[in-house]
């Protein structure tokens, strides 16, 4: 584990482009950054039946227009649930730029497992069919065509798909048709795309078509393709109220109270007689003992598993983690509800019912009006990841408003205190403390960021945060228990840096960082400090919150800094960083701070702008240095 690994527990970084669709996954060709890379022809034809079973046949023909694309087009996987679907592949063939065909034998290509699958066999029935296709060169173009025939229906008597088209290809000829029924209607969408609805005899045909001649560069942002890009959908469901209800019909089935799950509340319970207090306990049991295997809704089925199973077996996906927790707090007379809700960047819903974007559940307990995500691991009570602020959310209710909204994260609900206690000695050499305090959200990251230093040794954890730095030197975390019943978790640690003479001989520094794991103050709160100037007016999104880093440093006898960087202030109606820095005899000390106030789950037009400009003052302000005489 490098220090990215480490750092980016702080703030999830969010890179989606690719189609996100609930039974049609086996149409799509998955493309691994191959270079230049053009659709000839991509087609989706798909038949549904009025049971809500289709059968879809897909044809990709992908050319490369050099070695790198090439590369990239030459080995394609093709994803399908073995349970819900049959995936039959048709033909597949090189086709070289003077027409030859070098076909694949398709009878030869035999179902594989995913990587990592079979660890856990009872929840990912994902197989794969790897495609080579051979002597793939720079000109030549890779076909395949596909038939799938689900098996079962995700919701019976129901469809739903959805699609998004990446800016960063071309596509000469890009079709998606569905015919439905009468029986059968289905309600659309098409976001930047060209739609066509056409009533026959036997029923109704949707299409949408696109094109696009010249693939446009892949933008840096920081929400969900499915917020940004050209999007296709179409759904037995009007919108998410009858989506969410039909959910709860699968959900219902599992949420049962069996005499195992009984015993296993009564003693979690045991001796608890406050409901908040008897539910605060069975979260934090659920978070520690029930390990959680992260498969989408959308790869894993609708279905859970019953809770004696997963108590069984001790793991289970987040739709198991829901109906465990629930279960489990029924058995104590409080109720429970399932909610859907994106895991990762997405701040829409599409405007009729798709799973699409709703790639994770929680729970939400009514009687206290708190939301709850036990696959979090190690979230506090009350406390949620950052990515499920401020996130449109699908409760699964037979009655009542389904849509709702998560809080965003309140005034209060994030504070990080980073503080570094360095020594400068004669010859160069800089040891050290590091002491992170956290409070509310981002005490999840550095719990987790505390069990992936235990997984891969203290001491190389030191090396990996300070080769992140360019600095090469030895140390020790000393992680605290990760336990979550406090809002509050501390990580310390001790560091040596090899020596650096040049900064006895008078070169610009700055006071070592030391240890450093959270984001420096004005990172990741009201967005990124590295997207380009081209992006001020995207959306990203922004947080509440305090951040403060405090670098001391004390110096050699008969050595200090002359001249002492000025203060800065930098402030907008959202946001205010200040940096001070101090010298005092033999010691120096830089004291940066941060606070974001924001009532809104993303920074958008002016306040983005705003926020843009600002956060490139505060990237600039980390630089300042001092040198010694």
């Amino acid at each position: 584990m490098g220090h990215d690994t480490v750092k980016h527990f702080f703030l999830r970084q969010f890179a989606v482009l690719v189609p996100l669709c609930l039974s049609l996954t086996a149409a799509f060709p998955s493309l691994a950054d191959p270079g230049p890379v053009f659709f000839k022809k991509f087609t989706i034809d798909a038949a549904l039946h009025p049971d809500g079973l289709e059968e879809v046949v897909s044809h990709v023909e992908m050319q490369a227009t050099n070695d790198s694309a090439a590369h990239g087009i030459g080995q394609q996987p093709l994803y399908f649930s073995e349970s819900m679907q049959k995936l039959e592949i048709l033909e597949a063939y090189t086709l070289k730029a003077d027409g030859r065909k070098l076909p694949i034998d398709t009878k030869a290509i035999f179902p594989q497992s995913p990587p990592g699958s079979p660890q856990i066999p009872m929840f990912n029935d994902q197989k794969l069919y790897m495609l080579v296709f051979p002597d793939v060169q720079a000109g030549d173009a890779t076909v395949y065509t596909t038939k799938s025939t689900q098996l079962k229906p995700y919701f019976p008597g129901n469809f739903s798909f959805g699609m998004m088209i990446s800016k960063d290809i071309a596509y000469r000829d890009l079709s998606v048709t569905i015919r439905a029924p009468k029986s059968l209607p289905l309600y659309t969408e098409a976001r930047d795309v060209p739609f066509t609805k056409r009533n026959g005899p036997d029923g109704v045909e949707y299409r949408w078509t696109y094109s696009s001649t010249d693939a446009e560069p892949q933008e840096a942002a920081t929400v969900s393709a499915f917020d940004r890009l050209p999007r296709i959908g179409a759904s037995t469901f009007r919108n998410y109220e009858g989506l969410g209800r039909a959910y709860t019909e699968l959900a219902a089935q599992k949420v049962i109270v069996t005499p195992a799950v009984q015993a296993k509340a009564n003693e979690i319970t045991a001796g608890i007689a406050d409901r908040r207090q008897q539910a605060k306990a069975i979260y934090e049991w659920v978070s520690r003992h029930i390990r959680y295997v992260a498969i989408f809704l959308e790869n894993g089925g609708m279905v859970p598993h019953d809770p004696d199973t997963v108590l069984a077996n001790g793991y289970g996906d987040c739709k198991d983690h829901t109906v465990l927790f629930t279960a489990l707090l029924k058995a104590r007379g409080i109720p429970s509800e399932i909610v859907l809700i994106n895991g990762d960047n997405a701040y829409t819903l599409a405007n009729v019912g798709l799973i699409a974007p709703l790639n994770h559940a929680m729970n939400f307990l009514p009687d206290f009006d708190l939301y709850a995500d036990t696959t979090a691991g190690v979230a506090p009570f009350g406390t949620l990841p950052l990515s499920e602020y401020g996130k449109p959310v699908v409760h699964a209710l037979t009655t009542g408003r389904a849509v709702r909204t998560t809080p965003v994260l309140p005034t209060g609900g994030y504070d990080t205190t980073f503080k570094t206690v360095s020594r400068l000695d004669g010859d160069g050499k800089f040891t050290g403390t590091t002491v992170i305090t956290a409070h509310g959200a981002p005490s999840i990251a550095l719990r987790g960021a505390a069990l992936q230093i235990q997984s891969m040794g203290s001491e190389n954890a030191v090396k990996a945060v300070l080769k992140a730095l360019n600095q090469q030197g030895t140390g020790a975390f000393d992680p605290a228990s990760s336990d979550i019943a406090s809002p509050d978790y501390t990580l310390s640690g001790h560091f040596q840096i090899d020596p650096d003479p040049a900064v006895l001989g008078g070169a610009r520094f700055a006071p070592p960082l030391g240890l450093r794991l959270p984001e420096r103050p004005g990172v990741g709160l009201m967005g990124p400090t590295n997207l380009p100037a081209t992006q001020d007016s995207e959306a990203t999104p922004c947080f509440s919150g305090h951040q403060l880093e405090e670098l001391t440093l004390d110096l050699p006898p008969g050595r200090h800094v002359p001249v002492v960087p000025p203060d800065t202030e930098i402030k907008t109606s959202n946001l205010h960083y200040t940096a001070h820095w101090q010298a005092a005899g033999q010691t120096v000390t830089v004291r940066r701070e941060f606070t974001s106030t924001i009532d809104e789950p993303l920074c958008s037009g002016r306040v983005r702008t705003a926020t843009a400009a600002a956060l490139r003052r505060i990237r600039d302000d980390y630089r300042t240095s001092v040198w010694l005489n």
